[in-house]
């Protein structure tokens, strides 16, 4: 009798988990769990999202450059074409007055022939922005000694020197040299080789 009274109080007395205690912790575990899988899920969500804006941010500044690329094409060849304008425009002023300057000089008229000149000068100034240094040295060159040659034929006394047609078949000469060369120097300047004014008699 003794014996199962001892034994009844030491199984009152074993340690154990109460089954609430038990739920409780499966329940947390089971939490836990579920807590980091949706973490998982909403950091892998927000990955996805970030490439998504990153993409389209690319895709967007590409856009953006395409655009400023056309944008900057049209603005050069506009300017490309008021370029071509006012050279073309200067450039037959220049040939149409060397032409004059050739028949008032066959003409001896040396009042026209100083006007032909000046509008010569103002053509050349028109032209000024759109060569380089050469060019404009040359351009310079030939056209002074167009100008010198000119007056030089101009003159009555001209007539009675035995060199008169050779003195203008240069003339007609230096301002063909003068339209071989001028012509690429403004409208091809990649093939441009400007080659020295052949010197007056």
């Amino acid at each position: 009798m003794a014996s199962q009274s001892a034994e009844t109080n030491n199984n009152k007395q074993a340690p154990g988990w109460p089954m609430s205690a038990i739920v409780s912790l499966v329940a947390l575990l089971i939490v836990s769990v579920v807590f980091m899988w949706v973490f998982n899920q909403q950091q892998m969500m927000l990955k996805d999202v970030q490439a998504i804006a990153a993409e389209s941010q690319t895709q967007q500044d590409k856009m953006q450059k395409q655009f400023l690329k056309f944008v900057q094409n049209l603005q050069d060849d506009r300017r490309q074409q008021m370029d071509f304008v006012v050279k073309q425009q200067h450039y037959s002023a220049l040939m149409g007055q060397l032409s004059e300057m050739s028949m008032n000089t066959e003409r001896q008229d040396g009042t026209a022939l100083e006007e032909t000149v000046h509008r010569i000068n103002q053509a050349y100034f028109g032209l000024e922005p759109f060569l380089d240094e050469e060019q404009r040295t040359w351009l310079a060159k030939q056209l002074k000694a167009l100008a010198n040659l000119s007056a030089k034929l101009a003159d009555p006394a001209q007539e009675y020197e035995e060199n008169l047609l050779a003195t203008k078949t240069s003339l007609r000469q230096m301002i063909d040299e003068t339209h071989l060369n001028l012509y690429p120097a403004l409208f091809s300047p990649q093939e441009t080789e400007i080659e020295a004014p052949v010197a007056a008699p």
